[in-house]
């Protein structure tokens, strides 16, 4: 919190982060000191400290002064995905009792089959980081579009499709409309050519998201 607000305050980036950083490890030794159920609780209260570290980060990154496609730009990209992952591994562990499938390589991007692209997520209260990669290049999206909207987004697709009783105005529009919104669209035209299998890794309500619904309006036919 004091981090954050010294970035708001002074607007130096760069010293906010080192500080938010020196606060994620102490939070991270705390975390470890606590038994079970004392550790979960502590984990879920550390939420809007990730997101104050994740806004800042995102936001540097939209401001990169780096090249597009620059090994030094995807090292700032790698760093906000592995974060990201961290925290969710660890939560799935804490709360399911399980471990989920990690990227063993240090550089991600070496996974990837040549004909595979991967699409994923960061969803904050604010703002949506998209970061799409191949083996052979990668790109990202910072859209203004809020964790509300999206939830909200979701819950319309999944009422006109029948699958859900609730009050909310439904629309059979409702995927399209937050595909856009996201910028999914252009994002998938111009993957290479090569591409023919897509991983999308989605956060929040974009779990319930129906990537394969998704059309090609010019085509008139499904995207995936």
């Amino acid at each position: 919190a004091l981090a954050a607000e010294f970035e708001a305050a002074a607007g130096h980036t760069d010293e906010a982060a080192a500080y938010i950083v020196e606060c994620r490890k102490l939070s991270d030794e705390m975390a470890q000191s606590l038994p079970g159920p004392e550790r979960l609780m502590f984990l879920l209260g550390q939420t809007a400290v990730e997101e104050d570290w994740l806004r800042i980060q995102i936001d540097r990154l939209a401001g990169s002064a780096h090249a597009p496609g620059s090994d030094a730009l995807w090292d700032e990209v790698d760093q906000i995905l592995e974060r990201t992952e961290a925290q969710r591994e660890l939560l799935v562990r804490e709360v399911l009792g399980r471990t989920t499938a990690g990227v063993s390589h240090p550089d991600r991007r070496l996974e990837c089959p040549g004909n595979r692209a991967i699409i994923t997520f960061i969803v904050l209260p604010e703002r949506v980081l998209t970061v799409c990669y191949t083996r052979e290049d990668f790109s990202f999206r910072v859209r203004p579009v809020s964790r509300l909207r999206i939830r909200e987004g979701v819950s319309r697709w999944h009422v006109s499709d029948g699958s859900l009783d609730d009050q909310l105005r439904a629309s059979p529009d409702a995927g399209q409309e937050l595909a856009a919104a996201l910028g999914l669209p252009e994002l998938l035209q111009s993957l290479p050519a090569g591409v023919s299998e897509l991983v999308f890794i989605p956060d929040d309500s974009l779990n319930g998201f129906p990537f394969a619904a998704l059309r090609d309006e010019e085509i008139g036919r499904a995207h995936v």
